[in-house]
């Protein structure tokens, strides 16, 4: 049978649902959400946060919870394009990294709340330090949104079955692509040279028939 999330578009999992159609309605809320995401994007924001990424030397980027996750995700996507960021974990360690003056640095904070104190912190002490500060958030009105310098917006519907929580992680996860693609098209040469050589590094090696028979 075909699976399709057709006319479960802002439906509520119920106690009733099959399996099938628990899942079509996820899928729906998620699908939504990326599309609604790109559509409610301000690009003059997005550019803006993207030179900033592009001119660090040092880029920190801080989440807790689900947020942790998809700060990690672009971490690690820039440090694939040869850029130096790092995640920092510890609320601590997060604004004692902050307060250091070691060069151009954007701090980017995620949280679907906005309300989040340790990011919410983190991001005001960054920007106070003379860092950019980029926040990623689905709240407009949010503390996390008025301390930064740019405000992407995640658009997210909310289910009482905590799909919000699980649909708010793909939005987040959508803004990350949208700031990775930006980031290497600013240097698209070595965008692709950078991921044409790490992907051959980390190719598993292959061994001569012989060799493998030897072993």
């Amino acid at each position: 049978a075909q699976f399709s999330t057709r006319g479960t578009l802002g439906s509520e999992i119920s106690d009733g649902d099959s399996l099938r159609e628990a899942v079509s309605k996820l899928a729906a809320l998620e699908l939504l959400a990326i599309e609604e995401t790109v559509e409610g994007l301000d690009f003059d924001v997005l550019d803006a946060a993207i030179t900033d990424i592009d001119a660090a030397q040092r880029i920190l980027l801080y989440g807790i919870g689900a947020s942790q996750f998809v700060a990690e995700d672009l971490a690690q996507k820039l440090l694939r394009i040869g850029r130096n960021a790092h995640v920092l974990a510890d609320p601590h360690e997060a604004i004692a990294a902050t307060v250091l003056n070691t060069g151009p640095t954007v701090a980017i904070g995620f949280s679907h709340s906005g309300a989040t104190t340790e990011t919410v912190r983190f991001l005001r002490t960054a920007g106070r330090s003379g860092a950019a500060t980029i926040a990623v958030t689905s709240s407009k009105d949010s503390p996390l949104a008025h301390v930064a310098d740019h405000a992407l917006f995640t658009q997210v519907r909310e289910s009482s079955f905590r799909a919000g929580a699980m649909v708010s992680r793909i939005a987040q996860l959508t803004m990350v692509d949208c700031l990775f693609v930006g980031v290497g098209k600013r240097r698209f040469a070595e965008t692709m040279d950078a991921l044409h050589r790490t992907r051959e590094a980390t190719r598993a090696p292959t061994f001569p028939a012989s060799a493998a028979a030897a072993s």
